[in-house]
């Protein structure tokens, strides 16, 4: 007689007295944890450890003109458009690793008029002179978000498929690449700067982080600033942003998961 059994998750099937394991998948994490990045709060799961960002090189040249001469502190552009995009990167025990950024410019625009000025041997640019580049250029748009994932990642991803927003999220998209997803927020508030949450997956199909990442799209949303009120600085009472209210409590602490 066959029979099916289901122990935690893992499936066997009982043939006489053989018992033959099937292979199971690599679990997606539960992804409900809210940790507030910045201006931003974006969950993850639990267990995450936070890593630091890459630094930014400050490059001295020394120059002579005449009979004068200085130096100057130069920097790489690539690393500067890096660094004013993204916000925090973590990992977990499974080796996925979480980075949060928000897009702003194409890899492309970051050295616009600068290749002009300098010669090809010339690599490195004056802060002021990258500043003054990247206002020149503008802010991305909604059609440049592929180019910009393959620039931040060198993968390509597919065509982004859009999710229904919830919460303080306006709107959402999901895209994949190979061994890597994409998830990409409008929160309600900053209607035209996009989020993105990358996750590097080794140990999972990409298409499998659809459905959890699509139910912790609540878990988005601005961070917004402790409000100084009597209430808040009473003993006993917590505060809990949850855009777009806050709410002030003093329930006991068992009714706290109810405000969640």
């Amino acid at each position: 007689m066959w029979r099916s059994i289901f122990i935690k998750g893992i499936c066997c099937a009982l043939v006489g007295a053989v018992l033959l394991p099937c292979v199971a998948a690599g679990r997606v994490p539960a992804l409900n944890q809210k940790v507030v990045c910045g201006a931003v709060r974006v969950p993850l799961p639990k267990g995450v450890s936070q890593e630091a960002p890459p630094a930014v090189q400050t490059f001295t040249y020394t120059w002579r003109r005449d009979n004068k001469s200085g130096t100057e502190d130069r920097f790489d552009p690539q690393q500067l458009w890096e660094h004013d995009q993204r916000l925090g990167k973590w990992r977990d025990n499974a080796g996925n690793t979480y980075e949060l950024v928000a897009p702003k410019s194409l890899k492309g625009s970051f050295n616009k008029g600068i290749s002009e000025k300098y010669p090809p041997s010339m690599k490195h640019v004056l802060m002021e002179e990258y500043q003054l580049n990247r206002r020149s250029v503008g802010k991305m748009t909604r059609k440049d978000l592929s180019q910009w994932l393959t620039d931040w990642t060198q993968k390509t991803f597919g065509k982004p498929q859009k999710l229904r927003g919830v919460g303080g999220v306006s709107q959402a998209m999901f895209s994949t690449a190979e061994g890597a997803v994409a998830l990409i927020v409008y929160l309600k508030g900053e209607a035209n700067q996009p989020y993105v949450l990358l996750v590097s997956t080794p140990n999972d199909a990409p298409d499998t982080w659809k459905t959890p990442l699509s139910r912790a799209l609540s878990g988005f949303a601005l961070a917004k600033q402790q409000l100084t009120t009597p209430a808040a600085n009473v003993k006993g009472w917590q505060t809990y942003d949850r855009p777009p209210y806050r709410v002030l409590s003093n329930l006991p602490k068992q009714y706290a998961p109810f405000l969640n």
